[in-house]
């Protein structure tokens, strides 16, 4: 199953559903800022990011802007305790499966989301028209 977190009004947001659907992917969304995210579901989150806390930041948001904290003086509780309670923290789409996430729309990335043997099988068929 894949959650994808969306920020209102968040074109990256809309571009990443149009991709899942125009590849019928069926995908949850979750709104960020109507449902808010859960200390465990940012943990998930964490655990499978590559580059740690930092990317998941907004540094442009007004929240961040206002706040003036510095999130990598903070410990680990500190840390999720602050964004879990003001989600626009987080920069967005965030697109979680089980075993892989992806912070932000990047059309190149996104693929890996489309399950491995349709992925396959497209390259299978791209050699072919070279041939």
């Amino acid at each position: 199953m894949i959650t994808v977190y969306t920020a209102a009004n968040s074109s990256s947001c809309r571009k990443a559903l149009n991709w899942f659907r125009n590849h019928q992917i069926i995908v949850t969304e979750h709104k960020l800022y109507t449902i808010g995210i859960t200390q465990k579901e940012l943990e998930q989150m964490l655990t499978l990011s590559e580059k740690g806390t930092e990317e998941f930041i907004s540094t442009r948001s007004n929240i961040y802007k206002r706040m003036q904290i510095d999130f990598n003086k903070l410990s680990f509780d500190e840390f999720t305790e602050i964004v879990c309670a003001n989600p626009r923290l987080l920069r967005a789409p965030i697109i979680m499966s089980k075993y892989q996430i992806q912070i932000g729309f990047n059309s190149d990335s996104i693929r890996s989301f489309i399950p491995k043997a349709e992925r396959d099988q497209e390259m299978d068929e791209a050699l072919a028209a070279m041939y």
